[in-house]
């Protein structure tokens, strides 16, 4: 049985670290470039103080489809995905909180075959997972989708589906020269449990799951149910899941969990 972890940030954020957009935007990492002569700092940074949280990837198209005449916006967008590397390299791991939900996704479950395809930048599961007593032995197992700190590059944008300024190329993350989502769509071929944490499955990355869609397909019946865990907080995050599944499936989520061993986990916080 193959085990598909779907690790998003909701995951570092469970296990107490402080990786959330809105924690980068307060930090020094970006505040150093907040000034007169940054449009995009200056930008994400007044969205920020408006509303008190922050999507960035969300206001990088929106900054984008606003801006016709921006011309230092590719050298802002790099010292942006520099200062957030920078941020994320800060923090650290050795604080995850063991006693949290997202350890013991790992910690109490049998990991003999597993595939973790995870879109943080952090290695905090390399981490968990090493102090289970795995050593290296799973890190070939561990599919960081948008690359890591650890390998000193990351993945940082908007999905080829956003409504850019067609002269903001450099946006698309399918540009960096990392891009390589091969791996990571033949795990979502195969498994036979998934296990969703931490991702919302929104809208920047649907260029990953159409697999979902797939899956409401008839199903073959020498074929076994594959079953898929969506581990959430509260009503409003479960439902904000289930706004992209009707999204993914083109509104058949009812086929979706009809063809599947379906289950939503309501965490405790």
């Amino acid at each position: 049985m193959t085990d598909v972890y779907l690790i998003g940030n909701g995951f570092d954020l469970n296990l107490g670290l402080k990786t959330s957009y809105r924690d980068f935007v307060g930090s020094q990492f970006f505040k150093r470039h907040v000034d007169g002569h940054s449009e995009l700092f200056n930008y994400l940074n007044q969205v920020n103080e408006m509303s008190n949280w922050i999507d960035i990837e969300r206001e990088l198209a929106e900054f984008s489809r606003k801006s016709d005449h921006s011309p230092n916006l590719l050298d802002d967008y790099k010292k942006l995905c520099g200062a957030l590397k920078e941020y994320i390299k800060s923090i650290d791991i050795a604080s995850v909180n063991t006693e949290s939900d997202a350890y013991k996704l790992f910690s109490e479950k049998n990991l003999d075959d597993i595939i973790v395809v995870n879109f943080n930048y952090t290695d905090s599961v390399s981490y968990i997972l090493k102090s289970l007593g795995y050593g290296d032995s799973l890190q070939d197992r561990i599919l960081h989708v948008h690359g890591s700190v650890n390998q000193d590059e990351i993945i940082f944008g908007v999905d080829d589906n956003a409504k850019i300024n067609d002269t903001h190329t450099f946006l698309y993350k399918s540009t960096s020269p990392l891009f390589d989502g091969r791996r990571c769509f033949e795990a979502f071929k195969k498994f036979d449990s998934l296990h969703i944490f931490g991702h919302s499955l929104g809208e920047p990355d649907h260029m990953y799951f159409g697999f979902l869609n797939s899956l409401k397909s008839p199903r073959k019946p020498e074929d076994n149910y594959k079953s898929i865990n969506i581990y959430h907080y509260g009503e409003e995050a479960k439902y904000n899941v289930y706004k992209q599944l009707h999204t993914l499936t083109s509104n058949h989520v009812s086929h979706l969990k009809s063809k599947t061993l379906f289950k939503d986990v309501e965490l405790t916080v």
